[in-house]
Formats: C-alpha cells, sequence, structure tokens
C-alpha cells in the first residue's frame, strides 16, 4: 500500500508541472489572441512549433 502511494505521489509528481505548464501556455495563447487576433491555422502552427520545440 505504501509503495502504491508513493508510486502515485511520483506520478503526480511528473503530471502536475506539465499540467501548469500547459495552462499557461494557453493561458498565454489566449492573452496574446485577444490582442493580435491571429487566424487559427497560423496560432495552430505557432502552438505546434511551441509544443514540440
Amino acid at each position: 500500500m505504501c509503495a502504491f502511494i508513493s508510486g502515485m505521489t511520483i506520478g503526480l509528481g511528473g503530471v502536475l508541472p506539465m499540467l501548469v505548464v500547459f495552462s499557461v501556455v494557453v493561458f498565454l495563447i489566449r492573452a496574446v489572441w485577444s490582442i493580435f487576433p491571429l487566424s487559427f491555422p497560423f496560432a495552430c502552427s505557432l502552438f505546434s512549433s511551441l509544443l514540440f520545440a
């Protein structure tokens, strides 16, 4: 049981920072989008280049 809990903690420790980074990226994209309304394909290519850089 203890090993299961520590494994869950390690798993969440890997997922939580990724979720935080993802939410920050989405927030930044929405903030930029409200300032500079971009065309959708350009935004998608920009997002994918940020994601897979």
